[in-house]
């Protein structure tokens, strides 16, 4: 019985690590790209599709996390998923996704340093200096001082060059950072003003 037992866990274990390896950047029409984003996710999960002027442009799914499973830094065990939508098209890309997540406290009350940080066109700087250790920090902080008390959390990705800080607000204002993997830079990745969550979201077709 240990034997079967064991086989068993050590085919799962194979299968997580095999959907983790497979996963890759995509592009297609919305059903196409939330069926393969939706492929790996537990079946406990929350799918947040983020607005702008009323219009969704990212998707952003994310398993239930098990804090039985945690990796060498501390993360814990959680596939996500980050879908961008491409312009004003009805296509859209999985730019980013991974399997650990690192849930943070809010620090919309620290003090930070007082710079200021936003996107293009918003007259701040948009990144961290990647020679700045505490750059980072710096800039969530911020991020999170401009929607006040947050839901917050650190996406590890497998897919491209970028991790991601996923900041939402009470009222649903929320931030997407991105965080450079070779030299820690963080810049506002994306912004807006509303979303809306689903529960549970299917994950077979």
């Amino acid at each position: 019985m240990k034997a079967k037992l064991l086989a068993i866990l050590v085919t799962l274990l194979t299968a997580n690590a095999a959907s983790a390896d497979a996963l890759q950047p995509r592009c297609g029409d919305a059903a196409e790209i939330t069926k393969y984003a939706a492929t790996g996710l537990s079946k406990e999960n929350t799918v947040f599709s983020l607005k702008k002027k009323g219009e969704t442009y990212y998707e952003v799914f994310l398993s239930k996390a098990d804090p039985s499973r945690t990796s060498h830094e501390g993360k814990l065990f959680g596939p996500w998923r980050l879908a961008a939508r491409q312009g004003d098209s009805i296509d859209y890309c999985l730019v980013a996704g991974g399997d650990w997540v690192e849930p943070l406290v809010s620090v919309h009350q620290a003090p930070g340093s007082g710079k200021k940080y936003g996107m293009p066109g918003s007259g701040d700087q948009r990144c961290s200096d990647g020679n700045d250790v505490l750059g980072s920090m710096d800039v969530r902080i911020w991020a999170n001082k401009e929607l006040g008390d947050s839901f917050v959390v650190f996406l590890t990705s497998d897919v491209g060059n970028k991790d991601f800080f996923f900041l939402i607000s009470n009222d649903q204002n929320w931030t997407l950072l991105d965080s450079d993997k070779a030299d820690s830079s963080t810049c506002y990745f994306a912004r807006g003003d509303d979303a809306a969550t689903h529960q549970d979201f299917p994950t077979h077709f």
